[in-house]
């Protein structure tokens, strides 16, 4: 699918977490934008930070910054 490349340069960013995760999935601000994320960690709280570890077509693969 073209246009997505570019999320690569959205792995490593740091953001949080807009919703409440769901079987691991949520929602994240992350490069000022509002972006679908999944996780395979705890379910982050809402405002927690998260970085990007990777990207899965539109998903974003986040992780918790431990505090």
């Amino acid at each position: 699918q073209p246009g997505l490349r570019e999320l690569d340069h959205v792995v490593g960013q740091r953001g949080q977490v807009l919703s409440t995760f769901e079987q691991g999935r949520g929602r994240v601000f992350i490069d000022g934008k509002d972006w679908a994320a999944e996780t395979d960690e705890a379910i982050p709280a809402i405002s927690q930070e998260v970085v990007v570890v990777a990207v899965a077509g539109a998903i974003l693969k986040v992780r918790k910054i431990p505090a």
